[in-house]
């Protein structure tokens, strides 16, 4: 950041942005909504594995942030595994006219995707990422 100050900018930042990625395996007979809260579990249809899931949603957060999460698994047949990738994206605007630091801006949008990030996951797999 300070190269980016020296060259003049920063002045009045409009925006920060924090994205976590998540890149993760899983077994093939481990299922999405074992590890996320917002999967439906599909074992009351009966047998059967886990093909593919994609979910993207966006929230506006008052007064100044959006927030997306999106959340895609592939099945590998071969290796019978599950290739997940999980976003939870989060930009703070300055809404004001004021200069607003960008440490103040960009822990606004860190906390928010941290803590969505920390909300969507169940209990099982908070213990394995900890």
């Amino acid at each position: 950041m300070n190269k980016y100050f020296e060259i003049g900018y920063g002045k009045s930042l409009l925006s920060a942005q924090m994205i976590y990625i998540n890149n993760f395996t899983l077994d093939h007979n481990h299922k999405l909504s074992e590890y996320l809260t917002f999967v439906p579990d599909m074992e009351h249809f009966g047998e059967g594995d886990e093909l593919s899931h994609l979910f993207q949603s966006a929230y506006e957060i008052a007064p100044n942030k959006k927030l997306q999460l999106k959340t895609i698994l592939n099945f590998t047949n071969p290796e019978k595994i599950k290739n997940v990738v999980l976003e939870c994206n989060c930009v703070a605007n300055n809404t004001t006219n004021y200069d607003i630091p960008w440490e103040t801006l960009s822990k606004d949008a860190h906390d928010n995707a941290k803590n969505a990030f920390i909300n969507i996951s169940t209990d099982k797999f908070k213990t394995l990422i900890a």
